[in-house]
């Protein structure tokens, strides 16, 4: 869906949405995504990451955006012009959005501003998101997690190491970012 034309309409951003429980791996896949040849060829004028978190500054990374983009000369006031500005820098490019880690879904609307070849992909635990094509991450199962732990580890586990494994991977209600600490 990502870098699929036709779930664009003309003169529409597209906006996905993943959500799941903190430590769950929204973040880990976005980045994977954003590191990805393919997502990377396809955005040919760039992917641009924000991590909000609970009390962001919107206005910094809007602002950071914009320069990213070459002007260096517009310096915003507020976040309705740095929004605008930006809206106009995007017009005409394929870029990837992404804006991490979103607590409020008022958070995400400077971020709408992209033109037609744009993607927005936000990362958040809850804050719903309007109009967004939406992706529901869930916990790993246990075969998954045993599976994680094994790959963090690199080698096999004893029927011993197993058992522990496994207990381990429930307690931590086999969340990945758990796991992989």
């Amino acid at each position: 869906m990502l870098l699929s034309e036709e779930t664009a309409k003309a003169g529409t951003l597209v906006v996905s949405a993943i959500y799941g429980l903190g430590g769950i791996g929204k973040s880990t896949i976005t980045a994977a995504l954003a590191h990805d040849s393919e997502v990377q060829s396809h955005f040919i004028d760039g992917i641009f990451w924000a991590t909000l978190g609970q009390q962001p500054d919107i206005l910094s990374f809007l602002s950071t955006w914009i320069q990213a983009l070459g002007d260096y000369d517009f310096k915003p006031i507020n976040i309705d012009s740095a929004s605008l500005q930006l809206k106009t820098l995007l017009s005409d490019k394929k870029a990837l959005l992404v804006v991490d880690d979103v607590w409020h879904p008022d958070h995400v609307e400077p971020f709408r501003v992209a033109g037609d070849g744009c993607r927005l992909l936000v990362t958040t635990r809850e804050a719903q998101v309007k109009d967004a094509i939406p992706y529901d991450l869930d916990v790993m199962n246990p075969n998954q997690s045993l599976e994680l732990l094994t790959s963090c580890l690199n080698n096999e586990l004893t029927n011993q190491e197993l058992e522990s494994a496994q207990t381990l991977a429930k307690t931590v209600g086999y969340l990945p970012l758990a796991l992989e600490l």
